[in-house]
Parts: structure tokens; sequence; C-alpha cells
């Protein structure tokens, strides 16, 4: 009579066949539980030539811009992405600093301390409310979190960090410690930040004191606060990190360049500012995308040339479009 557990089915299972394969796996103790369900409705509308996909997205400007240009290749007018109970007043805005790397399953590896981790909440209207306090409260059991009644400017203030670091090591393939070390890598990634900061101001952000810096460590001129959000980020992160663009290309995905230094590069030319750095930043991550280049430590000189070269067409253009007014 087998035992209850069927444990002695299983060993007379194993016994009989022909050929037994024992593994040992390693999974990972993460089981994120989303609330939206994993289904969607997708609609043609022949009549006037569009998508539509409803789903359970937090991020339906994303989706709809991967659908538009790597899916359908199609203008991203011709695509609606749609995703119902949620709006602005159901969204609180977070802006966060937290470094780590799963490349075995069940391993985590974190890189920022618990006294490096940082968030920001904040309402999208910013006014202080009994629910972004709350949120606050619950957040500052894992971390440092501060309450800003500029979200926007926080959010586009990490992004111009990110633009400074993600953007030119991503393309090296090497930890922090070693690529802030290269010559010549922090006067890139203080022009990088020039553009982005440029851009920003020209869309309304206001910059913000972020990474839990107060608002005296981040009262300087615009290129000294660069250069703290900078090296503030780097000492948060450690020196084994790796930045999440080189997660993506070790993996065999598409980084997330595209949104970060690529989103300014296409701000830049809608509001005419020269974005030289970011410009060739995105340029030389797609082709690491697309396998036609590898992520080396020599790709520095690549960038270093493209920025100059794209930074002089500005120089010439601008020239010219100045000859053309008078």
């Amino acid at each position: 009579m087998p035992e209850r557990d069927g444990r002695s089915q299983e060993a007379g299972g194993c016994a009989r066949a022909a050929h037994v394969e024992r593994v040992r796996m390693l999974d990972t103790r993460l089981a994120p539980a989303a609330l939206e369900p994993r289904a969607a409705i997708g609609q043609w509308d022949a009549a006037r030539g569009r998508y539509t996909l409803i789903a359970g997205t937090q991020g339906v400007a994303v989706v709809r811009r991967m659908l538009a240009e790597f899916v359908f290749k199609v203008p991203p007018a011709q695509v609606r992405v749609l995703t119902y109970d949620v709006g602005r007043n159901r969204t609180v805005g977070c802006c966060i600093e937290l470094s780590a790397e799963i490349f075995t399953p069940g391993r985590v590896q974190r890189n920022t301390s618990h006294t490096g981790t940082w968030f920001a909440v904040g309402e999208l209207d910013g006014y202080y409310t009994p629910r972004v306090k709350e949120v606050q409260s619950i957040l500052a059991h894992v971390a440092r979190c501060d309450v800003t009644n500029n979200i926007y400017g926080a959010k586009w203030t990490k992004l111009i960090a990110n633009t400074m670091t993600m953007g030119p090591h991503g393309l090296l393939g090497l930890r922090n410690a070693e690529a802030v070390a290269l010559p010549g890598i922090a006067e890139i990634a203080i022009r990088i930040g020039q553009e982005s900061l440029a851009v920003g101001a020209a869309l309304g952000f206001r910059t913000e004191a972020i990474f839990g810096l107060r608002a005296d460590e981040f009262a300087g001129s615009n290129e000294e606060n660069l250069v703290t959000a900078r090296q503030t980020l780097m000492k948060h992160v450690g020196g084994r990190s790796r930045t999440a663009p080189i997660h993506d290309h070790i993996k065999g995905r598409r980084s997330e360049m595209e949104f970060i230094s690529g989103l300014v590069s296409r701000k830049g030319q809608e509001l005419g500012i020269p974005t030289p750095g970011n410009d060739a930043v995105t340029e030389i991550d797609r082709q690491i995308n697309d396998g036609s280049l590898r992520m080396d430590r020599s790709n520095l000189e690549l960038l270093k040339a493209r920025i100059e070269e794209k930074a002089s067409r500005s120089i010439v253009r601008e020239a010219g479009d100045g000859e053309n007014r008078s």
C-alpha cells in the first residue's frame, strides 16, 4: 500500500525509469505579486488603421512606443494603449536609488547599502497629503524617504544623474569603480549632465536635491550640483556595482537607454537644444543592442570622437541658421 505522501510511488517510478535525471536548482526568493491580471485585449480598427491594446500596465506610454517602434513598425499615432482604473487620483510619484544585481537564480547582490538607499515620494500636484505622508512612513522602515512638492523635478534630476553614469558606463562593460577612474570620463559625464539639465529647464523642470542630500549640499552652481549628484550616486551604489544597461546587454535584451539618454536627445531636438553627448551615447548603445558593437572600454574613445563630431556639426548648423536669418 503506498505511503500517504506518495513517496513510495515516486521511488518505484524512478527505479523503473529507463533514465533518471537529477538536478539541483536555485530559484529566486523574490515573488512579485502584481495586482493587475495577466490579460490583455487587442483590437484592430481597419477603417482607421489603428491598433488598440487594453491591458493592465503601469506604463502606457512606454508600451505604446515599444509596440509602435519594435513590433508593428508603425507611427505611434496608429497605436493606442489603454489602462483603466488608474489616473492621477490613484497615483503617487516616486523616485528611487537602489542598485542590485541578479544573474544567478535565488542570489541577489545588493550594491546600495541600507543607509544609502533613498526614496522620494510626492503628489503630482505638489500638495502634502495624508496619503503621501503615510507612504513615507511605510518606506521609512527600509530606507530614507523624503516627501517632495517637486516630484517631477526630482525625477528629472535623477534622470540627469542617470545620463551621466548609466549612459557612458553602459557602453564600457566595466564596474562603476573601474569606469569612474578612466581618464576623461568625468568631463564627459558633466558635459552630458549639462545637456540634460538644459533640456529639463526648457521643459519647465526645477532640479531638486536627491539621494538624501540636504538643500545646502545641493546649492552650488549647476556644474557643482552635477558633480555632487554623480559622486553621491557612485558612493551609494559602491565600487562592485554594474550599471543597468550592462545587465541588459549581458542578458541579451535591449537596454533602456533609449528612454533615458534617448529621451534627452529627442526632447533636445524638439526644443532646438544641441545634445551631442546624449546623442552619441544613444547611437552607440543602439549599435550594442543590434550586435554590431561589443561593450568594451575602448568605446570611451569612440564616445569622445562621436561627441566632438556631433558638436562640430551642431556648430556648423547653427552658423548656417544664423546666415539664413540674416
